[in-house]
């Protein structure tokens, strides 16, 4: 993985970050799913292994199913 190939996901996907304590500790993208209408993937989920167990990466899947369009 490159900081080209990611903000070439980036471009393609919707990125969504979370703080704990002000600190930067999750990361994860959804888009389209190879194109298809109303069918949706999630890419590039990372957590913090500092706080991982303590509902981060739950919180992310909150927001992402939340959202209605990408």
């Amino acid at each position: 993985m490159t900081p080209d190939w990611l903000c070439q996901k980036a471009a393609a996907t919707h990125f969504y970050v979370g703080y704990f304590q002000q600190q930067l500790v999750a990361t994860g993208a959804i888009g389209s799913y190879w194109g298809r209408p109303g069918e949706y993937s999630l890419f590039t989920i990372f957590v913090d292994p500092a706080i991982q167990g303590m509902g981060g990466g739950a919180g992310y899947l909150r927001v992402a199913r939340s959202v209605n369009e990408y």
